[in-house]
């Protein structure tokens, strides 16, 4: 089985060292919510976007992150990874 490296430690597939989450932010739409215990206010999260678009705002809060984006013209994927 492939090793996955962070930080120059090497985990196995069973653990992964983040909570990786994604949803779409869909045509027209200007902003994304997720919702997962993981997420915390002293978190680190990573944010990752299919269209390379930067994230206008941030709102973190325990429990949730809502990113606020200008509006697309079409669909895009945003994923976030919670450590």
């Amino acid at each position: 089985m492939p090793k996955i490296m962070k930080d120059g430690y090497a985990y196995s597939g069973i653990y992964l060292p983040y909570k990786q989450l994604s949803t779409t932010l869909t045509t027209g739409s200007t902003s994304v919510t997720f919702t997962d215990s993981a997420i915390t206010t002293s978190s680190v999260i990573e944010i990752f976007d299919s269209l390379d678009v930067p994230y206008t705002s941030k709102t973190l809060s325990t429990g949730s992150l809502v990113l606020t984006f200008d509006a697309q013209s079409s669909d895009m994927t945003v994923m976030i990874r919670v450590s």
